[in-house]
């Protein structure tokens, strides 16, 4: 027999049995290891490739697929759909990220930010409130194609009696995530959060397919290859959850709002985009209520709405968004946000804000070029 008549025969005995129950006999794993083996083994991956299917299904419906490779902390990252970002590719070596968009050719710098690593926030999901709800069928609609990097060979598994199924409560009791862990491979491999406000429910569905583990890329795979005629901006993003580094990294006044127990400072964050400057600042109860206070620098030309409140002689909008509320205003060249639950702590942190940062002021002119033709990291990582 010749080899290809013997590959396709094996793949041929392999797609037939995929669908099977389990044998006669074979012992029911325990949930807690199942849940432990796909962290560790998601945790001790080295490298692997997939395409990443995102799916958001309520008041906006859309779906994003893009192709995404990673070893060692570098990402490659390349859109497929929809159209309108289609091959615009996002590469990172771990210290910074390279976006870069062949339609406009544009590419943006931004220091200190990596892209998503789907594997393992899908592996974060198995937390431990996640809850066993034993193996799943195959009109759950779950199936995963495993493929050889570079090939054209794949197999679908999972498409029956397999995946392994956990489900999670939020600190909010109206949103629901549920895990799908495959079971040949023992990895999380599809994610499903359902959130439910008002009258509103949405629905963010995550999915690899053609997963590759443990692949072999090219040397250029992690390098960004932008032409030397794009139009290049940098960017800076700072996060940190020590309040003297937020202050030492922004080119503007950091606001300090007097925030009420039992809200403490969690952490902030500093993103410097081209001429613009924006501080957001995160507070934190034990029960995981946020409240969040943001400046942005120059301010936002967009006209406001909402609930006029005057504060100390400061006009504030008051705005109600889905089961969010938050106060708005403009001030001495900068926009402020109060998000957060409770129309009197916003107005009351808002008021804490208008004293204070009219002492303060709005500090240096926030760093960032645009400049065509040049980039500020070197179009290959390895150089």
């Amino acid at each position: 027999m010749r080899p290809r008549s013997r590959a396709l025969l094996v793949l041929a005995v392999l797609v037939a049995g995929a669908g099977c129950a389990a044998l006669p006999g074979d012992s029911q794993p325990n949930p807690a290891d199942v849940r432990q083996n796909a962290v560790s083994k998601v945790d001790a991956l080295d490298a692997y490739a997939a395409t990443v299917h995102v799916r958001l299904n309520g008041s906006l419906n859309q779906t994003v697929t893009y192709r995404v490779a990673y070893q060692d902390g570098r990402t490659n990252v390349t859109y497929r759909s929809p159209e309108r970002v289609a091959g615009t590719r996002l590469v990172s070596n771990g210290t910074a990220t390279v976006q870069y968009d062949p339609r406009t050719n544009r590419a943006t710098v931004t220091y200190g930010t990596t892209p998503t690593h789907p594997l393992a926030s899908l592996a974060g999901m198995l937390d431990g409130n996640a809850t066993y709800e034993g193996e799943t069928e195959a009109r759950d609609g779950f199936a995963v194609e495993y493929a050889v990097e570079g090939g054209d060979a794949s197999l679908q598994v999972g498409a029956g009696g397999g995946p392994y199924q956990f489900v999670s409560k939020g600190a909010d009791v109206n949103r629901t995530t549920r895990v799908w862990v495959d079971r040949d491979r023992g990895i999380p491999v599809k994610a499903r959060t359902v959130s439910a406000f008002e009258n509103t429910t949405q629905r963010l569905t995550v999915e690899l397919t053609n997963v590759t583990l443990s692949p072999t890329f090219a040397d250029d795979r992690f390098d960004p290859n932008v032409p030397a005629s794009a139009t290049v901006t940098t960017n800076r993003v700072v996060t940190s959850d020590d309040i003297a580094a937020i202050r030492a990294n922004a080119s503007v006044s950091v606001p300090t709002p007097d925030v009420p127990a039992p809200y403490e400072f969690e952490d902030g964050m500093v993103v410097s985009y081209g001429n613009q400057t924006t501080v957001t600042l995160t507070y934190a109860t034990p029960n995981d209520t946020t409240l969040l206070v943001t400046k942005r620098v120059p301010a936002s030309e967009r006209a406001g709405s909402g609930e006029r409140i005057d504060v100390s002689g400061t006009t504030v909008r008051y705005v109600e968004d889905g089961d969010r509320t938050q106060v708005r205003w403009t001030a001495d060249g900068a926009t402020y946000t109060v998000t957060g639950d409770g129309r009197d702590l916003l107005v009351a942190v808002a008021e804490s804000l208008v004293a204070g940062e009219a002492s303060a002021g709005t500090g240096a002119t926030a760093s960032g070029t645009t400049r065509p033709g040049t980039v500020s990291v070197a179009t290959c990582f390895s150089d």
